[in-house]
């Protein structure tokens, strides 16, 4: 429709460089960063101890060097942990964020405050940190998250249920061990 072929760009932007996801000092550790005007790329050099280029002054030259800019940027992350590159970087006025995995969300004392991680409390295992359902509707209350079943839970109701079999096949099906 514009005349352009379209490509991947994974975490680039036409209207912010850098614009990604850096790696840290820690083993598979990142910090996003997102610099989308050229007053926040000078407080990024100034930041980072780069000294000020004419031809980066702009996006458009940013755009033409973005390679080389993701390299020093990744240059001076690895040297920091997440949290302290993003810190540092938002100090500054920079749009940057530690990458969260999954043990990130569930001690998040923010997303918890939130309700968006829950605790659920399963049978063998105790209480679990767990994503809420993250669709909040004004007058239908979602059920809350439940525990994931135990191996074996739902058999009798599929052998009823899905494939038809009565009580007297089910008890001989468990016990020859077939269910447990």
């Amino acid at each position: 429709m514009t005349g352009r072929h379209a490509a991947p760009v994974g975490n680039g932007s036409e209207h912010a460089v850098p614009h990604g996801v850096y790696p840290t000092v820690e083993k598979d550790r990142w910090v996003a960063v997102a610099v989308s005007d050229d007053e926040a790329f000078a407080r990024l050099c100034a930041v980072c101890g780069w000294s000020h280029e004419p031809a980066l002054a702009t996006i458009g030259g940013r755009l033409e060097a973005r390679a080389a800019i993701d390299q020093r940027l990744s240059e001076w992350t690895e040297s920091r942990a997440a949290e302290a590159a993003a810190a540092e970087l938002q100090a500054a006025g920079i749009s940057a964020m530690a990458v969260q995995n999954g043990d990130d969300h569930r001690a998040d004392a923010h997303l918890a405050s939130r309700g968006a991680i829950v605790t659920v409390e399963h049978r063998e295992i105790g209480a679990e940190r767990h994503a809420a359902n993250p669709i909040r509707l004004s007058r239908t209350p979602l059920p809350a998250p439940a525990p994931a079943p135990l191996l074996g839970a739902d058999s009798r109701s599929v052998l009823e249920g899905v494939l038809g079999l009565d009580g007297a096949e089910i008890e001989r099906l468990i016990a020859s061990g077939v269910c447990s």
